[in-house]
């Protein structure tokens, strides 16, 4: 079995990037690696998913891209 591609999502809390949030749970070969937003932006650190406005995804909102792109297959830019 092939393990889910890591997904990094740069620009996070823009209308893009919460899409992107949101669709990526339909794509089974997908999995959310780290969600980036601007340094600065007053949801940094909420959970994504109740950020979201539903469940803990356990991941928090980052601010720091090189960090999160460590150990990613794919980033996705709306930044």
């Amino acid at each position: 079995m092939t393990s889910a591609a890591r997904v990094v999502i740069i620009g996070a809390t823009g209308r893009m990037g919460a899409t992107l949030l949101r669709t990526l749970p339909e794509f089974p070969g997908l999995a959310l690696h780290a969600a980036v937003t601007m340094p600065g932006h007053p949801d940094a650190g909420r959970d994504v998913g109740q950020w979201l406005g539903g469940a803990s995804r356990g991941l928090s909102l980052g601010t720091d891209l090189s960090a999160a792109l460590a150990g990613a297959s794919v980033a996705i830019d709306f930044s």
